[in-house]
């Protein structure tokens, strides 16, 4: 162990050992270190979202809004299918269903905007 070598190699082993006992350990410094790190990881989520424009936050919910979307209305065809309704009218139901979703959505989003007027008029008034 005279050598640098040997001390180098003595060093990689107790280092190696030492992130071997924090990732296992449940010590003082484990728990901070760990903690540390989730604090990190959640402040460097908050400056990427800071750093995305609306923009790409919009097209992103729409990308996954229109995925979910694809995704449920394939499992209600297979759904049907597998519950012996023949493919075209499990289609037709389907979209049916979507089609009144679609319908309840923008009613209750006119509801809201129609019961939000009178406040909000009001709001235009003093400002």
């Amino acid at each position: 162990m005279d050598t640098l070598q040997g001390r180098t190699e003595k060093l990689s082993s107790t280092y190696d050992s030492f992130i071997l006992s924090l990732n296992e350990g449940s010590g003082v410094l484990s728990g901070f270190l760990s903690e540390l790190t989730e604090t990190f990881t959640f402040a460097l989520d908050a400056l990427i979202r800071f750093n995305t424009s609306w923009e790409d936050l919009y097209e992103k919910a729409e990308s996954l809004g229109r995925s979910e979307g694809v995704k449920k209305f394939q499992k209600s065809i297979n759904e049907l299918k597998q519950n012996g309704v023949p493919e075209m009218e499990a289609l037709s139901v389907t979209l049916g269903q979507a089609r009144l979703n679609f319908l309840k959505f923008d009613i209750e989003g006119a509801e809201k905007f129609l019961f939000g007027l009178p406040e909000n008029i009001n709001l235009i008034k003093f400002s």
